[in-house]
Formats: structure tokens, sequence, C-alpha cells
């Protein structure tokens, strides 16, 4: 089974979709289902990252007053939390992009379903929750992009802070360092914020699914 999710996985955005779909179709999973679980995915995901810059920044906070002796030791700590929230910044893009294709073929599908209705009734309701549905992604899109956005931002700021102190591996370098510390804790608020807000968007368009 794990063969089978690695594989299906890797369809994904491929330009072996149809495959993809077919697949998860045998196995009694429609596009709705893949979105839902898609969902639920990057709600995790976004949880962790929020978790994770908020221990950063206190791990930042906390070693202000580092001797110059451990300077090296917190460079390591530093670059291994950036490294992790970094890999964690390419995971929720990625998840983000998946939702948007899926998403979109989703809808592609259910306009094409719709149109081939005989009842006059049935086809009128199904556009009309499909424009609903869509209105509600597209609100959860643009909330995503922002979040995507601010992680960007972020990333950027850490990685020059870690190869800062890296070229500067002194007390002197945590000096200049401190003094980006209310730069940093903004940037990570602000995201902390973007998240919250598209956390909720993807529990509202979520709703629209059910």
């Amino acid at each position: 089974m794990k063969v089978i999710l690695l594989v299906l996985t890797f369809l994904v955005l491929s330009s072996c979709r149809s495959t993809y779909y077919k697949a998860w179709e045998y196995l009694g999973h429609e596009k709705r289902d893949l979105l839902i679980s898609k969902l639920s995915t990057t709600k995790k995901s976004q949880a962790h990252t929020k978790k994770q810059v908020r221990d950063i920044l206190t791990e930042i906070k906390n070693r202000y007053g580092t001797k110059e002796s451990e300077v090296d030791k917190f460079y390591q700590r530093l670059k291994n939390d950036y490294n992790s929230f970094h890999d964690q910044t390419i995971k929720i893009k990625k998840e983000a992009n998946d939702i948007r294709t899926i998403a979109n073929d989703l809808f592609e599908e259910w306009h094409r379903e719709a149109q081939s209705f005989q009842n006059k009734n049935y086809k009128k309701q199904s556009l009309y929750k499909l424009k609903k549905t869509k209105e509600s992604f597209n609100k959860l899109s643009k909330k995503l992009e922002q979040s995507e956005n601010q992680l960007e931002g972020v990333d950027r700021t850490l990685k020059d802070q870690v190869l800062f102190i890296k070229h500067n591996l002194n007390t002197r370098s945590l000096i200049v360092f401190s003094n980006e510390i209310s730069k940093i804790e903004l940037e990570i608020q602000t995201l902390i914020q973007k998240m919250n807000f598209s956390l909720e968007e993807t529990q509202n368009f979520e709703l629209t699914l059910n």
C-alpha cells in the first residue's frame, strides 16, 4: 500500500494526472475526497510551522547573552532550525500547489458533468453550487498565496541571520544580530497571522464541500 501511495504522490503533478485520478477512483476516492485530504494535510503543516517559528524566535531571544565560546553552538542550533523550517516551507508550497491542481481539475470535471444533465433543474442547481464553491476556493487560494509569500520572506530573513553568524562566529555578530530581532519577530507574527487566516478560510471552504 505504501508503494502505491508513493507512486500516486509522484503522479499528482505530472502529466499522468488522469492515471493518478483513475488509480484513486479504483480505490474508492474521488477528486473531492483527495482535495479534502490535501486540505487536512495542509492544515497540519501550517499548525506545525507556526509552532516551529515560535520555537525559533524563543531560541533566538534566549541567546542574547551568549558568550563568545558558545556562539558556534548557537550557530549550529540556529542553522538546524532554519534548515528544518526551510524544508517545511518547501513542503507547504508543494501542498498548496497540489490543492490548486486538484481543485481546478475537480471544477473542470464538475462543470463538464453538470452540462450533461438532461434535467434542467438539476443542471441549474449543480452549476450554482459549482459557482459558490469556486468563489470560496478563490478566497482560500488568495489566503494560501499570502501565507506562502510571508513564508518566503521569513525564510530569507532567517537565512541571512544564519549566514551572517556563520561568517562572524563571535559575540559581535550577536550584537548586530540582536538589532534584527524586532524585525524577525514582526515577520514571524505576521506569518502566524496570515496562516491563521488561511486556516480559517480552509475550514470555510471545507464546509462548502460537505
